[in-house]
């Protein structure tokens, strides 16, 4: 998946309407928090794409842990549905949540306006994760960061650790 789009995106050379890399990350190694930093602020929305090994993890922008997140969740697994509100939290929580630490699952969090130092920003995040088998289970997450600090820094936290061969890249999307 990771692949794709990110040839998909090579493609697009950074125009009005394009999707333009910032940066990748594949790991190494077992990691607990993936950082991207110094993110310029020259694109309307920032998208981050994933495909992680592991428990669910969490999204910390700006490094602010102040109770500034907000949260509606929905998911699904195939034979029962649920939703939850999660209100003056200290990070977006528990995205791609499967409680499962082994087994593989993909991401997608589109940060809107990210840039813009009038408004608090939302997010979509969009998760899918394999059960080995057994099922899978779809998340939506949708989110208010109650700031209007330009986004500079994204945080992923894993809670537990990202296993070695989780890919992360982030992507800036300029409207036509």
């Amino acid at each position: 998946m990771i692949a794709g789009i990110m040839a998909a995106v090579a493609a697009g050379g950074g125009a009005a309407g394009a999707m333009t890399a910032i940066a990748s990350s594949t790991l190494g190694s077992a990691t607990a928090t993936v950082t991207f930093n110094s993110i310029p602020a020259t694109y309307d929305d920032l998208y981050l794409v994933g495909y992680r090994i592991g428990d669910s993890f969490n999204l910390r922008l700006n490094n602010d842990s102040g109770s500034n997140y907000s949260e509606t969740l929905l998911n699904g697994d195939g034979s029962a549905a649920a939703s939850s509100r999660l209100t003056s939290q200290t990070q977006f929580s528990q995205l791609g949540d499967n409680g499962n630490t082994t087994t593989p699952g993909s991401f997608v969090v589109h940060i809107n306006n990210y840039a813009n130092t009038s408004y608090n920003k939302t997010i979509l995040v969009r998760t899918a994760t394999d059960l080995n088998g057994v099922g899978g289970q779809v998340r939506l997450d949708v989110g208010l960061y109650r700031s209007t600090s330009a986004i500079s820094r994204l945080d992923l936290i894993a809670n537990g650790t990202f296993s070695a061969n989780s890919v992360f890249a982030l992507y800036g999307i300029k409207k036509a």
